[in-house]
């Protein structure tokens, strides 16, 4: 596949995309992310937020690459509620006043935490940045830093390496990116795989 990407591209793709979505989530813990794509200002080429999480003891995904996002509040409406109020709330982007619904990529599941709990269905929706907010303003008890990631970089196959992960006596080689000084992998790699595949499908 070419790395060329451009916004045209995304427009064509992206929201025709018909994600797989889990029947039971309703049943299940549930989260939801939001993917925000924009054009950037020097380059011109599209590229998607990431944060790095604050690092917290009791938090799973303490200091890892990550979308926006969260669990599901019980006043939320919905997945798509919750992706939209945890953006205002972790990097302070209202996505109704500067961007735009871009679709939705599928479910995805994340392993329970303990045995027997049950699992964690994590819901993300992606957004196109029309206009640059005069400033952000992260949570530092959530964000520790913002990282725009170029897709170009992200569709490029060299650039996928590969990483060693243990957990007790579980040792994996797993696929990431080293983007910059930051690893992205586990879910919000798998999140990125799927859009970077429905972006590249007509390329």
């Amino acid at each position: 596949m070419t790395n060329q990407i451009n916004h045209n591209l995304a427009i064509n793709n992206l929201p025709s995309h018909k994600p797989r979505d889990i029947w039971w989530r309703s049943w299940s813990n549930q989260a939801a992310v939001a993917a925000i794509l924009r054009e950037n200002p020097a380059s011109l080429e599209p590229e998607v937020l990431l944060i790095k999480r604050t690092e917290h003891p009791h938090d799973r995904w303490s200091g890892h690459m990550a979308f926006p996002g969260g669990r599901r509040d019980r006043e939320d409406d919905g997945v798509y509620t919750t992706a939209i109020r945890e953006l205002k709330e972790e990097v302070g982007l209202d996505i109704h006043a500067f961007g735009r619904d871009y679709g939705k990529l599928s479910d995805i599941m994340a392993q329970p935490r303990r045995l027997l709990s049950r699992p964690l269905i994590v819901s993300p929706f992606i957004f196109w940045l029309d206009n640059e907010p005069p400033a952000y303003d992260p949570d530092p008890q959530e964000v520790a830093e913002m990282v725009w990631v170029p897709l170009p970089y992200l569709a490029n196959s060299e650039n996928r390496e590969s990483m060693k992960w243990s957990k007790g006596k579980i040792n994996l080689t797993l696929p990431c990116y080293r983007y910059q000084s930051h690893l992205i992998w586990g879910l919000t790699l798998r999140m990125l795989d799927e859009m970077m595949a429905v972006i590249q499908t007509q390329n």
